[in-house]
């Protein structure tokens, strides 16, 4: 039997479960001296159609895009097979499609609050939840990352993982804010994406940056499909 996006959820909240409350190492030492930074961009809609894309960008570089419904990954900047074919990149998709995954399960309560002022019988349309996960370490080897929620290019709730808090920063993240911070599975989530796995993909990407970076080696507009 095939499992599906809920039962891979699942297996991940179990996975959760046994992991200890606090996250791997948040240092990077392995890019001392230098800054680097990653943006993962999601973009969540209650279109059945494209429901989730991620742009990846390093270092200010757009990187790849990923489909987290299809698997398809398109390079834009820095990518070739070699890199695809890795371990570590594997894991990344895999864990950038259960990111999607869980953003789409909050998005009707996100839709909820953000046309509550709306009678209930009113059609809002379609909705694109926009996400955005950095993880960045500065020239002194020290880590830190970040969740940002948004729509229409307005921020309204920010994660900081070191605090384990979340922030409003425009209204209309109220009510979202007291039910994520109920969500114990949701913000240790959060927490280990971002400064365990994050942190592993920026410096393999910045290694990857370095062996490949030249002109001749990229492979741009290229597409991988990943099942």
């Amino acid at each position: 039997m095939v499992p599906t996006a809920g039962s891979k959820f699942s297996l991940v909240l179990l996975v959760l479960a046994v992991l200890p409350d606090c996250p791997r190492t948040s240092d990077c030492p392995l890019l001392r001296g230098e800054y680097h930074y990653l943006y993962y961009d999601f973009n969540i809609s209650s279109n059945k159609k494209s429901w989730c894309m991620t742009q990846v960008q390093m270092d200010g570089k757009n990187f790849f895009s990923y489909d987290c419904g299809s698997g398809k990954v398109t390079s834009m900047n820095l990518l070739r097979e070699e890199v695809v074919t890795t371990e570590t990149w594997r894991e990344q998709t895999t864990t950038l499609r259960d990111v999607g995954n869980l953003m789409k399960q909050h998005l009707p309560d996100i839709i909820a609050e953000k046309y509550a002022d709306r009678g209930k019988c009113e059609n809002p349309g379609p909705f694109t939840l926009q996400v955005r996960m950095t993880c960045q370490c500065n020239a002194r080897g020290s880590y830190s990352g970040s969740w940002e929620f948004g729509w229409n290019g307005q921020r309204f709730l920010v994660f900081d993982p070191e605090s384990g808090q979340y922030t409003v920063v425009h209204s209309g993240g109220e009510q979202l804010k007291e039910k994520w911070e109920k969500d114990k599975d949701l913000t240790k989530y959060l927490t280990v994406t971002s400064k365990g796995d994050c942190r592993k993909w920026l410096q393999h990407f910045v290694q990857w940056k370095e062996e490949l970076g030249t002109a001749g080696n990229r492979e741009e507009g290229k597409e991988w499909l990943f099942a």
